[in-house]
């Protein structure tokens, strides 16, 4: 809050995202807040990661994910992964409650991926 006070604009890049993305990869729902309270863009990309929502999904932070979607994030964006965070929960283990959570913010279950998803996947992990 103390550097937003002093100027330094919310969405500033700083070479591998936003505050925002940072914050939600690192499961810190309360900075999420104040960030989004401060009107930082809930749908900034990353080009390795994607979107803040996405980085809160890796990272299985569904606090951070609740915030995020009611500050706008769009739960259907493909990302730079080339999917949906609908479509990643889909292909993962124990992701059901997140994949649940999702579906009832909206997400679309008829967006396809943009590869072949299993075999992405397997490259990921």
């Amino acid at each position: 809050e103390f550097l937003l006070s002093k100027g330094v604009p919310v969405d500033i890049h700083y070479g591998y995202g936003t505050p925002l993305h940072l914050a939600a990869t690192n499961e810190q729902d309360k900075i999420v807040k104040i960030l989004l309270e401060h009107h930082a863009d809930a749908n900034t990309s990353v080009t390795s990661l994607g979107s803040a929502l996405m980085g809160a999904l890796l990272c299985r932070s569904l606090k951070c994910m609740k915030l995020l979607i009611k500050g706008g994030a769009d739960v259907n964006r493909m990302t730079s992964l080339l999917m949906t965070p609908l479509v990643f929960t889909a292909g993962r283990k124990d992701y059901t409650n997140f994949m649940q959570f999702l579906l009832k913010a909206g997400a679309d279950p008829n967006i396809p991926d943009g590869v072949c998803f299993p075999y992405f996947l397997d490259l990921l992990y």
